[in-house]
C-alpha cells in the first residue's frame, strides 16, 4: 500500500507512550489505554487498530547514563494485516515527563558512530541499541514490502536511527514519520539518511515555534537535509511548550495529506548572513521569537562554517561545543573587519532574543562574552524545551 496518512501516523506516535510500564508489554492494553479503541476511538484511531495487529508485545529500551540506568517500555512493532498485509510499522516512544532517566538520555548530547557509520546523538543511540535486539526479533523471519518507522519528540530520534539501520537490512520502502523531533546527528548521518530513504519518504513534522526541535544545537542538523521538514502553525510567535505536545501535531494535520503539508509552508527567501542578523535584530524586541532564533540559527551556523568548526572540534574532551563555537567566532571576527562586524552584531542579537541589553561592540568583543551570549541562549531554548518534554506522555 501507500504511505500513512498524516493522521494516522501521528496517531500511532500518541499511542506508543501507553507501553511505557515494562511490567504492562501488551500493546492491545496500550492502544487501550491511549484511548485507540472503544467508544472514544478516533476515524485514525480505528484504522490504525484495522490495518495493523496490535496482539503484540511492546519493545523495551534502556535510558539514563552509566550509573542511572532504567528499562522501560520504548517501543512496538506491529504488523499489518488486511490491506496492509506484509506491512510493518516500528513506533517510538518520546520522553516521560516524570522518568529522570529518560532526561539523561536526552542530556547526553556527545556524538558517536550510529547506523550508516556516521556521527550521531550519543545518548539517542544508547537507546536506540538497547532496543535491537528486541525490534529485530519481532522482524525475524520477516521481509516486508513497507517498513514504517514513526516516532515523536525522543521517539522521532530514535525512529530517525531505526529508519537508518531498517533501510541497510531490507529491500522493501522505508518511510519515517517524526512530529516534534530533535535534532538527531551531524551533517553526514542527515545527509545519509536522506540519500538512503528519499526525501519523498521522509516526512518531519515540526511546529515553528516547538522548542524540541531547536535542540540540540551545532554540530547537530536534521533530517531530510536539503528540505524544511513540514511546518504546522504553533501558538503565536513566541517560542512556546504548548507547540510540543503530540495533542497540537494531532490537531495540526488532521484531514491534511502529505503533499498539503508539504506546500503549506513556504521557505523563506535565502538571505545573506547579514541579512538574517538584521531581521533577526528587528524582531528581537519580544524576547523569544520564533522567527528570530531560526534566522540567529542560521546565521550562526553561516559564520561556524566560515570559522571551520565541525564535528572534529566538538569531539574533543577539553572544551564543550559551546566552547568551541566562541573560540571559533572569536578567531574569525580576528580575521577581517566586516567578519567582526557581523560577529559583534550577532552577539547583539542574542543577547537581546533572551531580553538581556548587554552592550557588544567591537573593542569588547571576546571569547567570553561570546560564549556568555551562547550560553544564555541555549540555557533558554533547553528550559522551553524541557518544559516542552514536561507535557509529554
Amino acid at each position: 500500500m501507500s504511505q500513512l496518512s498524516p493522521s494516522v501516523a501521528a496517531t500511532l506516535a500518541q499511542a506508543v507512550y501507553g507501553v511505557f510500564d515494562v511490567n504492562q508489554p501488551s500493546v492491545r492494553r496500550a492502544m487501550e489505554a491511549q484511548g485507540m479503541t472503544g467508544e472514544l476511538a478516533t476515524a485514525a484511531s480505528i484504522e490504525a487498530v484495522a490495518d495493523f495487529e496490535i496482539e503484540t508485545r511492546a519493545v523495551s529500551g534502556v535510558s539514563g547514563t552509566l550509573f542511572t540506568r532504567r528499562t522501560s517500555g520504548f517501543g512496538m512493532v506491529l504488523h499489518g494485516r488486511g490491506r496492509r498485509a506484509g506491512e510493518v510499522a516500528v513506533i517510538c516512544r518520546g520522553t516521560i515527563f516524570d522518568f529522570p532517566f529518560d532526561w539523561a538520555s536526552n542530556l547526553n548530547i556527545a556524538l558517536a558512530e550510529g547506523p550508516l557509520g556516521a556521527m550521531v546523538h550519543s545518548g539517542f543511540n544508547d537507546v536506540f541499541r538497547s532496543m535491537r535486539r528486541q525490534v529485530q526479533d519481532h522482524l525475524r523471519g520477516v521481509n516486508p514490502t513497507d517498513l514504517h518507522v514513526v516516532g515523536h519528540s525522543l521517539g522521532g530520534a530514535l525512529a530517525h536511527l531505526f529508519a537508518a539501520e531498517l533501510v541497510e537490512k531490507f529491500p522493501g520502502t522505508i518511510r519515517l514519520y517524526t512530529f516534534g523531533c530533535p535534532r538527531v546527528g551531524a551533517a553526514s548521518f542527515a545527509s545519509a539518511l536522506t540519500q538512503e530513504i528519499g526525501l519523498p519518504n521522509l516526512h518531519r513534522v515540526h511546529a515553528l515555534n516547538d522548542p524540541v526541535t531547536m535542540i540540540p544545537i551545532h554540530p547537530f542538523v536534521h533530517a531530510p537535509m536539503n528540505g524544511q521538514g513540514l511546518a504546522v502553525p504553533g501558538f503565536g510567535r513566541m517560542i512556546t511548550a504548548d507547540a510540543h505536545a503530540m495533542s497540537h501535531y494531532i490537531a495540526k494535520v488532521e484531514g491534511q495529506d502529505w503533499a498539503t503539508l508539504a506546500t503549506a509552508y513556504a521557505p523563506p527567501t535565502p538571505k545573506s548572513i547579514r541579512q538574517m542578523i538584521a531581521e533577526a535584530n528587528s524582531l528581537c524586541d519580544i524576547p523569544y521569537s520564533a522567527i528570530a532564533l531560526r534566522l540567529l540559527g542560521q546565521a550562526l551556523d553561516g559564520l561556524l562554517k566560515l570559522a571551520e568548526i565541525g564535528v572534529g572540534n566538538a569531539l574533543t574532551a577539553t572544551f564543550t561545543v559551546l566552547d568551541h563555537m566562541a573560540i571559533g567566532l572569536t578567531r574569525l571576527a580576528s580575521t577581517a573587519i566586516e567578519l567582526k562586524d557581523m560577529v559583534v552584531d550577532l552577539i547583539r542579537a542574542l543577547f537581546r532574543f533572551v531580553g538581556q541589553r548587554i552592550v557588544v561592540t567591537a573593542a569588547n568583543l571576546g571569547a567570553a562574552l561570546i560564549r556568555l551570549a551562547l550560553d544564555l541562549v541555549f540555557q533558554a531554548v533547553s528550559k522551553l524545551a524541557r518544559r516542552a518534554l514536561d507535557l509529554v506522555g
